[in-house]
């Protein structure tokens, strides 16, 4: 089963195409945790998991120090841009729109 159909699966994630970060913040989350494979596990994890996961901390923190509150705003996007296809390997639906932000006018 691939990871982006264990990501979908209600069972773990109520509701699974909406975006819902407080579902991580209940006591149980258990379940969660356990279907929650982004990099695979056992003997065929990612070895370049620990060099992602450095990278995507020091992204979000250069992101988030460059641009403050009210800075940024998306293009137009919706939810049918962030749908994929699953064919062993997760591929993004053909004429998805990139998810591109703008930096806003100042006020």
């Amino acid at each position: 089963m691939s990871a982006w159909l264990m990501h979908r699966d209600p069972t773990a994630f109520p509701n699974p195409a909406s975006f819902k970060p407080e579902r991580w913040l209940g006591p149980d989350k258990s379940l969660q945790e356990k279907y929650f494979v982004p990099f695979s596990r056992g003997g065929r994890i990612c070895i370049g998991q620990p060099l992602a996961m450095c990278e995507l901390y020091v992204a979000v923190g250069h992101f988030f120090r460059r641009f403050g509150p009210g800075d940024l705003e998306p293009l137009s996007v919706g939810p049918e841009d962030f749908e994929f296809e699953d064919y062993f390997g997760a591929f993004r639906r053909t004429g998805a729109r990139n998810f591109t932000v703008l930096r806003a006018a100042r006020r």
